[in-house]
């Protein structure tokens, strides 16, 4: 599957795009912006960072702080954060909005500082993670004073095509007249729909339990190993 999405980056470059960061949109055609929302898993989005770097292709990560897949601020998170910034690639927060049902704004300010604090580098730009209804009035306007992307010069001004649930929301964008137009896109591209053996929803789903499991049981042998030791007293 990484194959796959690979061949799709490659298909908008040798058609003449040029992949950009957020700041860097300036033209309402040839430029994409790969946004990596990354829900499940870091080692997915390093696995995928790590092959747009060998084909020179630039994209931007977002990680959850509160996520219950993965911690972001263990020593494996952090490292991934801070090598894929490495690679090139842009490193950012994706945040929960629905965290804070009283004031998005002061969470979010809170989550920003802590990112940067760890992960050694400054936020420009986040993505929110399953806006709500109410987040409509940010369409246009900053939030705390960021540049989200949900704003309109992301999604309206340009072409946006998310991979959510497994497929393309608006089409595949390679098979679409403003592919053909060349016109600029944003692309939605979540790491575990591209990282598995398999096609179906449900069969990337076990494939990633499979993961945690043996997540699990390699840090446990890590640090928890039986006590070699003799004249010890068990439990």
């Amino acid at each position: 599957m990484l194959n796959r999405y690979i061949e799709l980056v490659v298909s908008f470059r040798e058609a003449g795009y040029e992949p950009i960061f957020f700041s860097e949109l300036e033209s309402p055609n040839g430029q994409l912006i790969l946004r990596h929302d990354v829900d499940f898993d870091c080692d997915f989005a390093y696995a995928m960072a790590k092959a747009e770097k060998e084909e020179g292709i630039k994209s931007t990560y977002f990680f959850l702080l509160t996520s219950s897949n993965y911690n972001l601020l263990c020593p494996r998170g952090i490292e991934v954060v801070r090598e894929i910034g490495d690679m090139g690639h842009k490193v950012s927060l994706h945040f929960d909005y629905s965290l804070y049902p009283n004031n998005c704004e002061e969470g979010l300010l809170k989550e920003i500082k802590l990112f940067e604090t760890i992960m050694g580098t400054t936020v420009d730009v986040i993505s929110l993670h399953r806006p709500p209804p109410g987040l409509e009035p940010y369409r246009h306007t900053l939030l705390a004073g960021y540049e989200h992307s949900y704003l309109d010069k992301f999604v309206k001004d340009i072409i946006y095509r998310s991979d959510s649930n497994n497929c393309w929301q608006s089409g595949n964008p390679l098979k679409s007249e403003q592919f053909e137009q060349h016109k600029s896109f944003q692309l939605l591209i979540h790491p575990l729909l591209w990282s598995t053996t398999v096609d179906d929803m449900m069969g990337k789903v076990h494939q990633l339990t499979l993961k945690k499991q043996l997540d699990m049981f390699s840090y446990v042998r890590k640090y928890c190993s039986p006590s070699k030791g003799k004249g010890k007293e068990p439990l």
